[in-house]
């Protein structure tokens, strides 16, 4: 049985954002530095939202050439800071 149409964009991002939890505890547990951890679910907040604008909101359908692209759109976009 095929999954049920996200409701929203929260629906479409939640297994990538369950994943993302995940991840922050395990850093928090192995006694990360709390600005590490606040970078790193920063960064992967900012890569879930990237994936949901584009209807990616599920681990499996994230392939090499969509990380790829993620990337060039990471190096093409000018920082805050200059």
């Amino acid at each position: 049985m095929a999954d049920p149409a996200p409701r929203s964009r929260s629906d479409l991002i939640a297994p990538l954002a369950g994943m993302i939890a995940e991840h922050v505890a395990s850093l928090e547990a192995t006694r990360y530095a709390p600005s590490t951890v606040r970078g790193r679910q920063r960064d992967l907040r900012h890569f879930a939202a990237w994936c949901g604008a584009r209807g990616l909101g599920h681990p499996g359908a994230l392939t090499l050439p969509i990380l790829e692209r993620y990337r060039h759109t990471l190096f093409h976009t000018p920082k805050a800071d200059g």
